[in-house]
């Protein structure tokens, strides 16, 4: 079980495929994740783990960041709609043949909601701008490397670095993921 900071966002580290991004002392800052958990789904491919960053996004949502990234990409819409096909694309991509073959055999309906829907498994049918957290956003934005929203993210996250490595005592000197698993993608 990995802990994200006691932030109450634990999950198995059976569905950690690799290393997203690392920040400037190493230390993990989004991990890669597995499009399925056993036999259910898990769409979220990007899980924000650093300490600074899931603080900050947390800070952020408490003022309404959340309305005001999906009023921001409510211009951006194409954008937005590409970005949210482009996490399904990948998704879809990282499942092995067996699994693909058996959804769509016998669970047609989990097998098109992790082909269709967006970052984080967001429905991106109805026409609205649905963001859903800023945690979830943090993590596809260091994954990808952009964002449709990227220039509200970096204006509102401010510095993304923090000065003092305060995160090196929770993940020891060596992250417990290995190196060779990063950008695994």
């Amino acid at each position: 079980m990995i802990s994200s900071g006691g932030s109450g966002r634990n999950f198995s580290d059976l569905l950690v495929l690799g290393i997203a991004g690392r920040c400037q002392y190493g230390c993990p800052r989004a991990l890669i994740c597995a499009p399925m958990r056993g036999v259910e789904p898990f769409p979220t491919t990007f899980w924000l783990v650093c300490p600074r960053l899931m603080r900050k996004a947390a800070e952020i949502e408490g003022r309404q960041g959340v309305k005001e990234m999906e009023d921001f990409l409510w211009d951006r819409a194409p954008e937005w709609a590409r970005y949210n096909a482009a996490h399904a694309k990948i998704r879809i991509s990282m499942m092995k043949a067996q699994q693909k073959k058996f959804l769509r055999a016998r669970r047609q309906r989990i097998y098109d909601a992790l082909r269709l829907r967006g970052v984080g498994g967001i429905s991106t049918g109805a026409g609205g701008i649905l963001v859903k957290c800023l945690h979830l956003q943090l993590a596809s934005y260091i994954g990808m490397g952009h964002h449709p929203a990227q220039e509200w993210l970096d204006a509102s996250m401010g510095e993304w670095n923090c000065t003092d490595g305060v995160c090196l005592p929770e993940y020891g000197s060596e992250p417990e993921i290995s190196k060779k698993q990063e950008g695994s993608l």
